[in-house]
């Protein structure tokens, strides 16, 4: 008997069989669902199958601490620190999430000083008991672990990029609009760069902004010039202020009768804009106005949904649960109208990250990128957000590991409907797709029931009933030290080994200044709320002992993947020359690490083909580190003039790395590779003086993980890890 869903009924009924195949012109319906303030690892790190806290291809800190640990504080469940304090699990209040306090935390991309610019409770977590129906709607569905918010920053120039693609100048300035600037609406004259809006409505498109009297000033078009000028024409500075009085007012209705006048009196044009974008519905209104447009066949080709505070998911004045209820509405009124279903793509996401670690550095531009920087630092790709894709033919529990971000949203929208958004730069249309590979359109899959009972949605939302908390989720262990590559030297830059004897390197890692935080959240931390909080807002102190939080057991159906990444290393005296190269079909994002003082701050690169860089090293050895897309990873180890070298060819259709390994040194060499991970067997080979071997290794998966020595030469190792990508999907690893 399978378990009770959270999902609504209507939509478990129509998921009971795989939707016919399709093609991209068979969607109708795109509903854009943009929450608030939460990253990736906050609400998913521990499902299974994506990149979480099981991940393997995690960095080390510049104190050569796995990244997960920072300032000694490891990741930490939101619900056992409620019980400890008495408190909501679910009112958590917010923490710093400025432009200058982001760009410290992740720290010129080291993303190891979340806890000086955050407070300690920046580490904590939800799971599967806390968040069932997220959890769920992700299991049934498409979870994207790679999908990126577009700013280190705030909510305003996050949904400027999910609105345009984009976020320029404040108006009238050389100031890139990086903040929540644009909030002081009433004086602000607005963005003057194109939002979608404007070009699906040049182009014959249909769409809609639902919200309600308060929208917590997220319908980033009000911000722009070309809506203000339609507010000026309704007598009003801006909506919020209108809509501010209307909400304290005892009666609204001269008030909105007056307005409802004014709109009457507007040009065509000017009626579009003001119907689309700046209308809105009573308090509580939303879900009702979304399911009858459904109901009465009037659903746009594109809809933004704009909540409340109250069901924003902002932790400022909303929790997970009221969010569910949104979602829950969306989803129950579109199933409702099986026809509309069976033609949209819900895509669920959040604009920012608030203040909660995410361990995953962004994608950030390569120096000297134009436009991409304010004053030295780049402005994105931001923290990890959680985007869930919901669509018949997004059925089936994937995940997509596909490098995103809000402007992805935008690309969507251009690569299904034919328009061109111009203000996306080359930078951002090169590191990030644009969602279809979420979607399989020729295979649609049927619903996997939930394996473990959930507790349901809110009984407002749903009459689902699950089981009681503390069923159904897998248990946490301590923190392994003998998983992945062995320490060498006393270094280690593999999660969950020991780096040496206190994990020091020996030289200064720099610290940041923490910044104060927003809205009165303390830097500390803490159980008691900030002054000025919301009642029941809370900080959640972490527990005295600590213990690094697993996985989810299993894998995940996983999506094709346009890249295929590879990389080696040879040296010269204190120089060491990696060749990189990608012969998939759409640009890699990768970082070079450097650990015995390198680099300063990482390198990036964006490769489609090959590219070469040279890194000197100042010690006697070096410890290189270049990650990439889903797991891509190869480390770089060893000394001047190491003798050995080794170089890769992967062959996607036999799925095999082959590995070539190059003596130029005047004795033999004993070469082993192990495995660690993907099954396998260690391979030692003796190599003669300038001889060649060459290794062919299978991945059975398209996984592999394997690690090279040299007898008798400490120093040196590579890593070579990652999955063979050969155009069809695969499973998670």
């Amino acid at each position: 008997m399978s378990a009770p869903s959270a999902l609504p009924p209507s939509l478990v009924r129509l998921l009971a069989r795989p939707a016919p195949p399709g093609t991209l012109s068979d969607v109708r319906h795109v509903v854009f669902v943009m929450q608030e303030n939460r990253s990736f690892d906050h609400y998913f790190g521990r499902m299974r199958g994506v990149r979480g806290y099981g991940d393997r291809n995690a960095v080390s800190t510049r104190a050569l601490r796995p990244v997960f640990e920072q300032d000694g504080i490891l990741p930490f469940p939101v619900r056992e620190a409620a019980e400890r304090a008495g408190a909501d699990p679910m009112l958590l209040d917010t923490h710093d999430h400025s432009w200058l306090g982001t760009q410290n935390a992740w720290a010129m991309g080291w993303n190891d000083a979340w806890v000086p610019n955050k407070g300690p409770s920046t580490m904590a977590y939800y799971d599967r008991e806390d968040l069932p129906f997220h959890y769920e709607l992700a299991d049934a569905f498409t979870i994207c672990d790679a999908y990126h918010c577009s700013v280190l920053s705030s909510t305003t120039p996050n949904r400027n990029y999910h609105v345009s693609g984009h976020t320029g100048h404040e108006p009238g300035t050389e100031q890139r609009a990086v903040d929540n600037g644009a909030c002081e609406e009433d004086g602000h004259p607005g963005y003057s760069w194109t939002t979608v809006p404007e070009l699906l409505t040049r182009a014959g498109h249909s769409w809609q902004v639902y919200q309600e009297w308060d929208n917590y000033q997220c319908n980033n078009l009000e911000f722009f010039a070309a809506f203000k000028a339609v507010m000026a024409k309704l007598g009003q500075s801006s909506m919020h202020s209108f809509y501010e009085k209307v909400r304290a007012s005892e009666d609204p209705a001269p008030m909105l009768a007056e307005l409802a006048e004014r709109a009457a009196r507007l040009g065509p044009a000017d009626r579009v804009l003001y119907d689309r974008a700046l209308r809105r519905t009573r308090t509580g209104g939303l879900g009702e106005w979304f399911a009858a447009d459904v109901a009465a066949g009037r659903l746009p080709e594109v809809s933004y949904v704009v909540t409340s505070l109250a069901d924003s998911e902002h932790p400022e004045g909303s929790s997970a649960v009221e969010s569910g209820r949104v979602v829950y509405r969306i989803l129950d009124a579109l199933a409702s109208s099986p026809e509309v279903w069976a033609s949209t793509a819900v895509f669920v996401t959040y604009d920012e990250n608030d203040g909660f670690f995410d361990h995953v550095p962004p994608p950030v531009p390569p120096d000297g990128t134009p436009g991409e920087f304010v004053g030295g630092r780049p402005v994105g790709l931001g923290m990890r957000v959680p985007m869930i894709v919901v669509s018949p033919w997004s059925v089936g529990g994937h995940v997509c590991s596909q490098t995103f971000d809000h402007s992805s949203t935008v690309r969507f929208l251009e690569t299904w409907l034919g328009i061109r958004a111009p203000d996306i730069s080359a930078w951002r249309r090169t590191v990030a797709g644009d969602l279809t590979s979420a979607f399989d359109f020729g295979r649609p899959a049927a619903w996997p029931a939930p394996e473990t009972p959930v507790p349901g949605v809110p009984e407002s939302a749903s009459s689902a009933r699950g089981v009681p908390p503390g069923q159904g989720a897998p248990p946490v262990r301590d923190v392994s030290s003998g998983q992945g590559a062995p320490p060498i030297q006393g270094i280690s830059l593999t999660q969950g080994t020991p780096a040496g004897q206190d994990g020091s390197t020996g030289r200064d890692v720099p610290v940041l200044r923490s910044v104060p935080a927003v809205r009165g959240a303390p830097i500390g931390g803490g159980v008691p709320a900030a002054q000025g909080a919301p009642a029941g807002r809370w900080y959640p102190d972490v527990p005295a002992e600590q213990r690094m939080p697993d996985r989810e057991p299993g894998v995940r159906p996983a999506r094709a993947l346009p890249y295929r990444p590879d990389a080696s290393a040879r040296t010269s005296g204190r120089a060491v020359e990696i060749t990189m190269s990608n012969t998939g079909t759409e640009s890699a994002h990768l970082a070079l690490y450097g650990y015995m003082g390198e680099l300063v701050r990482p390198m990036h690169f964006d490769v489609l083909g090959h590219a070469r860089e040279v890194v000197y090293f100042p010690c006697p050895t070096y410890a290189l580190v270049l990650t990439g897309p889903n797991g891509f990873r190869r480390e770089f180890r060893g000394g001047t003039d190491d003798p050995v070298e080794t170089s890769s060819v992967i062959d996607a259709v036999a799925r095999t790395i082959e590995i070539a390994v190059v003596n130029t040194g005047d004795e033999p060499a004993d070469v082993t590779i192990s495995p660690l991970a993907y099954g396998g067997t260690a391979r030692t080979l003796r190599v003669a003086s300038r001889g060649t071997a060459r290794v062919p290794w299978r991945a059975a998966t398209g996984w592999y993980d394997l690690w090279i020595t040299v007898a008798g030469d400490a120093a040196f190792a590579r890593r070579l890890m990652g999955h063979i990508e050969n155009g069809e999907p695969g499973v998670t690893g």
